[in-house]
Parts: structure tokens; sequence; C-alpha cells
């Protein structure tokens, strides 16, 4: 069957044969003795117990840095005794390690790459260790100040021990970046044992790893109280005293209190603006004082006071006799310190009084100006060189404008085209400090640069447009209902079809002014 196979051409599998290698027996070199038996090349040793050092010797692996004391073992000694190079290569570099370790009057200690006594003698060197991070004696402590000329790494140092710098320097061999102590006064942090697969490596600088510490909330914001109302209220002074009592009773947990008086006018557009801004039922807000805890709205006075009764256990057992006396004293005091004068009109339609518009006049800024005002109002000057009264009562206002102004003040025939000053036909324009910006501001009328004369003005609402060409020198404090009824008298071409005169007039200076409490 073989034969009849071989007959017709099918290819006999070849004999595999064995690879003699040299020495084996059996082999050319048993046979003839030509060669010598050798053992295979030795292998590294692997796992965690071979040292970098080791590994250098028999030329396996990356190599390191020049770091440690001792040289690599010549390529021949390990081909001629691979075993025996490996072990001494290990015993070297532990005995090395062991050095490195020994502190001065000590045994080494595991898991730290040095201690040193601390009592330490004349000369020696303070270098930082670490410490355990565990509960007990090993505990981080705070960290001394270095001596002068030993500059720290920048890290934040556990333990300030001192280490005599002749004997640990001798074991560190220049160029090693590793050591303790490289020249006298350089302190350098050293990190802990290393991993077994580079127990030989020498000790590299590193951070110490921070103490644990617990989880801090941050810092509580101290609250911030803002009492905004009418300065001649007695509510306001509740409120006032309210919040002083706040950052009295918790000076850490209350920022001052901001105070803000307003005069009548300024409150009124304040309290607008506000019930636009907040809407719901700010709509139906009639205190005279808003209470702000952190911008947010608490309420009128006697909210803050619950407020600080409820969170903050304050009572307050004033009586309101005394708030209305407070009231009265500082409101005085607040007109007393601006240093401006006023002055109010009593106003009529068609005869019919419907109150009266008091301005402040900023007597600071423009005084010529304020000063014909003044003089207007109360009539003191009498009469001009052509016979005109020089006083604004019988005048009216023969002009409104809607979202612009109303106009008044032509004491000559009450058109709107004439008006003298005190200084004569006209006075030229003083400053132009004071802006248009928002409602009631009083300002001279004028028929072009250098003309004032005795008309003036009353803004309805912010115009921009009227600066740098009419001199403003006041401002509406009083009479809000009544300029809103003047603002809607019907007009035909811009003139009121009802007769809106001026029917008195007064002048006050800021201390002479008398203050009614609401």
């Amino acid at each position: 069957m073989a034969s009849a196979l071989r007959g017709r051409g099918t290819a006999r599998p070849p004999r595999r044969r064995r690879r003699r290698e040299p020495g084996r027996a059996g082999g050319a070199a048993s046979r003839g003795g030509a060669h010598r038996w050798s053992a295979p090349p030795p292998r590294a040793p692997e796992g965690p117990g071979l040292p970098a050092c080791a590994a250098q010797a028999l030329g396996r692996g990356p190599t390191p840095r020049a770091a440690g004391p001792l040289p690599a073992a010549p390529a021949q000694r390990a081909a001629r005794q691979p075993g025996k190079a490996i072990y001494r290569e290990i015993r070297r570099c532990r005995r090395a390690r062991a050095a490195r370790d020994v502190p001065v009057g000590g045994r080494p200690e595991r898991g730290s790459a040095g201690r040193a006594d601390a009592r330490g003698a004349p000369g020696e060197l303070p270098v930082p260790f670490r410490r355990s991070s565990g509960p007990g004696p090993g505990r981080p402590r705070a960290l001394s100040r270095p001596s002068p000329g030993s500059p720290t790494t920048g890290a934040k140092l556990r333990d300030d021990r001192t280490v005599a710098a002749g004997p640990l320097a001798s074991f560190l061999p220049a160029g090693d970046g590793g050591g303790a102590a490289r020249l006298p006064g350089d302190a350098q942090c050293l990190c802990s044992e290393p991993s077994p697969s580079a127990a030989m490596a020498s000790p590299k600088q590193c951070r110490p790893k921070s103490a644990p510490c617990r989880s801090r909330s941050p810092p509580e914001q101290p609250l911030r109280v803002k009492v905004v109302g009418l300065f001649k209220s007695s509510s306001f002074q509740v409120a006032k005293s309210a919040a002083e009592a706040l950052k009295t009773n918790y000076p850490s947990k209350f920022e001052d209190p901001i105070i803000v008086p307003l005069q009548e006018f300024a409150w009124d557009q304040y309290l607008q603006e506000k019930k636009r801004e907040l809407k719901n039922e700010i709509w139906e807000y009639s205190s005279y004082v808003m209470c702000f805890v952190n911008d947010q709205l608490l309420g009128d006075a006697f909210d803050l006071q619950k407020w600080a009764q409820k969170m903050w256990d304050i009572v307050d057992f004033k009586p309101p006799e005394l708030y209305e006396a407070f009231t009265v004293d500082y409101a005085a005091k607040f007109l007393t310190h601006t240093k401006h004068a006023f002055v109010f009109l009593d106003i009529s339609i068609d005869f019919y009084p419907i109150g009266r518009l008091v301005f402040e006049l900023y007597c600071d800024s423009c005084p010529k100006t304020c000063r014909n005002f003044q003089v207007l109002c109360t009539g003191k000057a009498e009469f001009s060189q052509s016979g005109i009264r020089l006083h604004y009562v019988g005048s009216i206002f023969h002009r409104v404008v809607p979202n612009g102004w109303i106009q008044g003040g032509d004491i000559v025939e009450g058109r709107g085209d004439d008006g003298v000053s005190i200084y004569g036909p006209t006075f030229e324009d003083e400053n132009f400090s004071i802006p248009h910006n928002k409602r009631g501001v009083l300002g001279m009328a004028n028929k072009g640069r250098h003309t004032n004369g005795s008309q003036f003005y009353i803004t309805l609402q912010p115009a921009p447009y009227l600066d740098r060409k009419y001199v403003a020198f006041g401002q509406l404090v009083e009479g809000t209902e009544v300029l809103q009824k003047l603002e809607l008298v019907p007009t035909e071409n811009e003139r009121p079809i009802q007769q809106c005169p001026v029917v008195a007039m007064e002048y006050h200076l800021a201390s002479e002014t008398r203050v009614e409490c609401l």
C-alpha cells in the first residue's frame, strides 16, 4: 500500500529532527568534545525584589539616573559569575541604603527617611521630617519657624528636627537629588520610604502630603439691614432704632445699617419705582418706610420689629411719644445739614386752593440765581426801575407741556413773553452744574444765552436735553399731588384753559423750617 502510494507521486512528510544545541548530551559537542559546556545566560529575577543598580549591572531595563553612591559592576564579572554578581549588588545596595537610613544615635525606623534626636549639637542643621498622620503622638504639629540662613522648600513642613550635618552628609554623594542635606543651612523635605519595586532607588524630593483636614463650611456673611423712608415720619425713626439695636447687640452678625432719609417728593418717586419693580401686593403699600434685609423686602417698621423680636430676641419698649420727639429733632438736623434754603408756593386752580409746592434751593451751587428767586418770593425788592412789582404773588402758570414741564413767573403781564430780575431786565447764566435728571427739577427759563429774568419751570420727567441750555438751581421736595393736578389741567396750545395763579409765597432758611411729623 505504501509502495503504491509512493508510486503515485505522493510526497512523504519530512521527519522532524530535534535541533541539537551545543552542550546537550548526544550532540556534536558531547561526541567530539569540540565545545565546552556553559550555562544559559542568566535571567534577571522578576518581581519587586530587583534593585535598580542590579538591573543596570546586568544590562537589563532602563538605566536610572546617577543617584547612587556605588558604581555599577563590570560586565565581565557579571558574565563569569552572574548569580553572585546579582546578589552581591543587592547586598551592597542594601548596605548603602541602610547607611542612609541610620540616624545619629538611633536605630533606623521603617517608613521614614531617617529620624534624628530632637536635641541637636551646636552647628547642626534643622531638617524637616514627616510624621504619621494617625491619632496620638504622631499627629502633625505646627511648623516651627526656620532659623535664619536655612530657607525651606516652600512646602508645608510637618515637624522640625535637627540632624548633624557631618555624619548624614557623608552618606550623600554629590549630585544626589534626594538627600536630606547637602550644604549647611539648606533644609529640604524627605519623602517616605519608596515602594518595593524602587526600594534601592535614591529618595526623591517631593511635596509632603497635607494633613487631613475637616470639611469646613464657608463663613457666614453678616446680614445687611437697609432702611429707606420719609425723614419726617415717626415710623422711619422706629425702623432706624430697630436696625441700630440689631447691630449693637449682634455686631458680628450684622453690618452697619444703611439709613436713607428721603424728603416727601423723593420718597414718592422711590415708592413708585419699587412698586413697578416688586409688583404684587406692593401696589397697596401705604407706609412711609421700607425695610430690607440683604436687599430683600421685609416690610415696614413694625415688620422689622417683629422680625427682630422673633429671630434675635430684641424687644423695643420705647413709647410713641418718644419717637415723635426723635422725629422732630432728627428732621431739624437733617434740614440744617443740607445748608440749603427752602421756599414754598401756595397754588390754586380757578382761585380754588389745591395745595403747596415746597422747593429746596441749591445756594451753594448757584447763589446768584437762588438769590433772585428768593427775593422774588418774598417781595423784599418791591419795585424795579421801570415800576414793575418784583413779587411772584398774583402771577400764573402760563404754560403746561405734557411730559415736559410746567412754566410760570411772568410778573410783567402774565403772557409768558416777558420777565424782570432783581439785577435788571436779565442776568447771565451762572453755571450748568445741576442736571435735569429727574422729575421736579427747578430751573430758570430764558430766551437764549444769558437772558435769565423771572420765569421758571418745573420738570415733569428727566429732561437731559435741557442740560447746558438752562440753569437748574433747585428741586421740588414737597407737593407731589399738587404737581400732578397742575399737570392734568386741560390746555390749548400748551396754555391752561383754567387759570393757575400763585396766591401766597414764603421763604425760610433750613434752620427756620418748621417740621410737621407724619
